[in-house]
């Protein structure tokens, strides 16, 4: 469910101060309950708040503004029972509050608790009664243990954590699919509070040991961390964001709570938690902001996608002294905006269908799933529009705040890189269950760890063509082919869509011009010039350019939200294929640039032009890094230069760099993750590994593709000339 929940919010400065300041004759139990209990106590209480809500509390231990008989799957308000209990049992354990052991206090808590028993308010969504109300009840009831002579009595508190709470066995049996993840943690969470109060030091041990299994490299379609070191949560669909950070948030906290004692998180598991962060998280982020294609179907939730929270996480990794700490306050620092991306380049998550690729002061990215991943889902009414959302997404940031909350406002046919049908989507949408998946068996990337192109095979109702991007220290070139639809409304491939953030300049039939609070339709743009980003279109097209106001409301995306329209001013600029195409293509450049002037210096040099664009083989060429990236969606050859021919018996896709002393850096990948080897003919006298010399002067490379959780992963390997 990933809804927002007041669980255990660890300061790490003052547990720090209690890692080994009990004495030794306390058990492992007693030192996890002080260590709960002084967190929850040091956590801010609204004493005036307090007041208020025990002076509203009815004799059987009740609210009146609370809909008891609620059950909705989204904004359930019973839970506010829970909450305002765990808010009230805070203030009465906290010292200089007003309701510091107060005897009237403590008896309304137990009415509170009294009542929840009795009336047991229930949800349709499996999530709040196994994970949001326990995860309430829980930091509640270790609140309220007797170590001081004011709580509870111990069998009557025994007698409420059975009544409350799940032990991790019992809601496995009753929730067997919330097992992996975020979700496994969640439910541990109440489990751990519940062995604490009990004083069962079995079941807290092999609840700590259950969380830090957590800690690996789950295989095949298992969620949690995978090993491109991207995260899966609700299968095989990528979400670092949303689930990914709540499972971050609790598995650090668990860290961090069990340092010191027989339960603490091993080096093994620590380094592939630090790894995972270092690796995965920090590549789908810029800044404050998380890709959106990260962020799953919270991407339908004001303030969603921030990447904030992170540092609190990484701050208790560095507390007990993880492995890669300086890199892990390096990250903090590029969080804040600080400091630069440590080590920019380029990465492509196999897993998760996706490339992101860092420059110097910029993040792009482009989301090409396959029929191996879950492209997005809808559930719980929410994320209602997604229907065009993943489908070769791709992700343009400098600051981080590009698309921070722009979503009520978007077109959502319109979509960042997608090719689409202009129409209006409301309410579900007609792509049918929870999960959208698509068709494409050919999508997958290729990467040296500099440069990359990422290709698909993309057919998404109705709409079909080729669609390649290849990534650049400098830039993106983005290019389709063959591009097919039987559609009544305008196909169109979407270049951007973000917030107006200054001038929009537009050079059009070589005018140049700014465009605000209008618009521009025309094949003679060259150019476009908006937020330090450049856009180029070297091969022209139908292309329109939009800088005004967009509205709409949360609640046309999540049902959970408000109706309040949301008004943004919107750029945005997108390639008009027409209606029913049948054989169309595009081609653009993303340049990060400064401004107008230096967009037209950089284009003066572009280095980066293309080969061929057809729906059987795309290939550019980038002089400056002296790379040739080719998508061979079907066996074939093409010659990239005089005296350099590349010719494959198998799909594929290829990265050759022609190094100054005439030898060859070539990377391989199979966008199927189906093959086994693939071969790379090329012409030349070649020596390298699996060279084998033709007579026709010609070598013949014979690749061992990866296989199991590596297939779709690239191989990269250096060749001599003779």
């Amino acid at each position: 469910m990933n809804m927002s929940s007041p669980r255990f919010n660890i300061s790490t400065v003052v547990f720090l101060g209690l890692l080994f300041s009990e004495p030794a004759s306390y058990s492992q139990i007693s030192e996890i309950t002080g260590r709960l209990k002084s967190d929850l106590i040091s956590q801010n209480v609204n004493d005036a708040e307090i007041t208020r809500l025990l002076s509203l509390l009815r004799a059987d231990g009740s609210w009146s503004d609370i809909d008891y008989s609620n059950l909705s799957r989204t904004s359930w308000s019973p839970v506010t029972h829970s909450r305002r209990l765990l808010q009230i049992c805070r203030a009465y354990n906290k010292p200089g509050s007003i309701h510091f052991h107060s005897s009237d206090v403590k008896s309304g808590i137990m009415k509170i608790i009294d009542f929840h028993i009795a009336r047991r308010p229930r949800s349709d969504n499996w999530w709040w009664n196994a994970i949001g109300d326990p995860t309430n009840l829980g930091p509640a009831l270790v609140l309220m243990k007797n170590t001081d002579g004011y709580g509870i009595d111990q069998l009557q508190l025994e007698k409420y954590s059975d009544e409350l709470l799940n032990y991790y066995t019992e809601s496995a049996e009753e929730w067997p699919g919330a097992t992996t993840g975020a979700n496994k943690i969640w439910l541990l969470s109440s489990s751990i509070a519940k062995a604490c109060v009990k004083n069962n030091e079995d079941v807290l041990r092999e609840n700590f040991k259950s969380a830090f299994e957590e800690a690996m490299i789950m295989p095949g379609k298992r969620e949690g961390i995978k090993i491109d070191n991207s995260f899966y949560q609700h299968g095989a669909q990528l979400y670092c964001g949303g689930y990914g950070m709540s499972f971050m948030s609790d598995i650090s906290y668990f860290a961090v709570l069990a340092a010191g004692t027989e339960y603490e998180m091993s080096d093994e598991q620590l380094q592939v938690i630090t790894d995972v962060l270092l690796d995965g998280y920090r590549w789908f982020i810029q800044h404050s902001a998380f890709d959106f294609g990260a962020t799953g179907r919270e991407i339908s939730r004001p303030g969603a996608g921030s990447s904030l929270g992170l540092r609190n996480y990484l701050n208790r990794f560095i507390s007990i002294n993880a492995p890669r700490s300086a890199e892990l306050k390096q990250f903090i620092g590029f969080i804040n905006g600080d400091g630069p991306f440590i080590g920019p380049g380029n990465k492509h998550f196999w897993k998760s269908d996706i490339m992101v690729h860092h420059g110097n002061g910029f993040y792009l990215s482009a989301r090409v799933p396959s029929k191996r991943t879950i492209g997005s889902e809808r559930m719980n009414e929410e994320n209602l529009k997604r229907k065009w959302l993943p489908w070769g997404a791709t992700n343009i940031m400098t600051d981080g705040d590009e698309y921070r909350n722009i979503y009520p406002s978007w077109d959502w046919s319109r979509i960042p890189g997608v090719t689409s049908v202009m129409e209006k989507i409301s309410g579900t949408p007609i792509t049918g269950g929870a999960y959208i998946t698509s068709t494409s068996e050919f999508a997958g990337g290729v990467s040296d760890g500099v440069c990359g192109l990422a290709a698909y095979d993309y057919s998404w109702d109705g709409v079909s063509g080729k669609k390649a991007y290849y990534f650049t220290p400098e830039a993106m070139y983005c290019m389709g082919s063959g591009i097919r639809a039987i559609k009544e409304n305008p196909v169109i491939t979407s270049v951007n869509q973000c917030f107006s953030s200054g001038e929009v300049t537009v050079q059009n039939n070589k005018k140049i011009t700014v465009v605000d609070s209008t618009g521009v339709n025309s094949s003679g743009i060259s150019w476009i010039h908006h937020d330090r980003i450049g856009y180029l279109f070297p091969s022209g097209g139908d292309i329109t350019v939009r800088n005004e106001d967009q509205t709409g409301a949360w609640y046309d995306i999540n049902l959970s939200q408000s109706k309040t329209p949301v008004k943004n001013k919107i750029f945005s600029a997108w390639i008009n294929h027409g209606n029913n195409p049948s054989d169309a293509r595009y081609e653009y450049i993303v340049v990060p640039s400064a401004d107008p002037a230096a967009l037209q210096v950089w284009a003066k040099k572009n280095p980066l032009r293309s080969i061929i664009n057809t729906p059987e083989i795309q290939a550019v060429y980038d002089k400056k890094m002296s790379i040739f990236g080719i998508a061979f969606y079907i066996p074939g050859a093409i010659n990239l230069q005089k005296g350099l021919k590349v010719e494959t018996e198998k799909p594929c896709l290829v990265l050759i760099q022609v190094k100054a002393e005439g030898d060859y850096r070539i990377s391989v990948s199979d966008p199927t993750a189906s093959l086994s080897e693939v071969t790379v003919k090329i012409s030349g006298e070649l020596t390298g590994p699996g060279a084998i010399l033709n007579s026709d002067k010609t070598t013949s490379i014979g690749f061992i593709l990866p296989s199991g959780d590596e297939a779709g992963s690239s191989v990269s390997r250096t060749y001599s000339t003779r």
